[in-house]
């Protein structure tokens, strides 16, 4: 299995950099995580994990989300 760090940035899709965005903010630990369109131009799978791994990494924080889409599928 490839593993993120085995990428450079500009090798990488444009769901993966948002799935290593997410991991940076999220390790951070903020009170509040603010998303506007953090899903806008994702395929179905990489939207399914990101929601996947944000919705795991908010279950053990404190941290508060508060999300703007207009995107329907979101399930968070």
């Amino acid at each position: 299995m490839l593993k993120l760090k085995d990428f450079y940035p500009h090798q990488l899709s444009g769901g993966r950099k948002r799935l290593l965005m997410f991991a940076m903010v999220l390790v951070r630990e903020s009170k509040i995580l603010l998303l506007d369109e953090s899903f806008y131009n994702i395929d179905d799978a990489h939207r399914e994990s990101l929601e996947f791994f944000i919705k795991f990494s908010l279950s053990n924080s404190n941290t508060t989300l508060v999300m703007a889409t207009h995107d329907k599928k979101i399930l968070l």
